[in-house]
């Protein structure tokens, strides 16, 4: 998923990219390729949330074009977060269903244990079917608006 965003620019490009450099170097980043006009750089990825949203995008390029700096992120650090926290749990709580059933059948005779163990492990799977959505919502926005902030920062110096 990629993201582009622009900020009016008249400055000077070489202090908007050292600003970029210092910034994102600090946070892992590796510069790929760096010109007059252009800066490229490759980040690490985003593993969880408490890190900075910038972690999400893991490819920026910053560009200088007719009275604009231009940013465009790669997204996909943020995508498979998302994606985790959208299947992990419900894969967890089917097989977590899974694990009950055989142990409990296995280790009681009657079958009344499966009305708390559907109800428990039904809740948890529902609750996720909306919670993960959410919060896959929630990274998306949280990094696209890091880099909007970044590229209205690298405009503003």
């Amino acid at each position: 998923m990629d993201y582009t965003t622009s900020a009016p620019f008249d400055g000077d490009t070489a202090k908007a990219f050292d600003l970029a450099v210092s910034s994102l170097t600090s946070l892992g980043f590796e510069i790929k390729v760096k010109t007059d006009t252009t800066l490229v750089m490759t980040g690490p990825g985003m593993h969880n949330t408490r890190q900075s949203a910038l972690f999400g995008a893991t490819r920026i390029e910053v560009r200088h074009d007719a009275h604009q700096l231009v940013v465009n992120a790669d997204l996909s650090g943020a995508e498979w977060l998302a994606k985790f926290a959208m299947y992990f749990p419900i894969g967890l709580s089917l097989g977590l269903s899974i694990v009950f059933l055989v142990v409990f059948s296995l280790a009681f005779e009657n079958w009344l244990w499966v009305i708390p163990v559907a109800a428990a492990c039904g809740g948890n799977l529902l609750l996720w079917l909306f919670l993960g959505p959410w919060m896959a919502r929630r990274i998306r926005g949280r990094t696209a608006s890091a880099v909007e902030v970044f590229a209205k920062n690298l405009a503003a110096a």
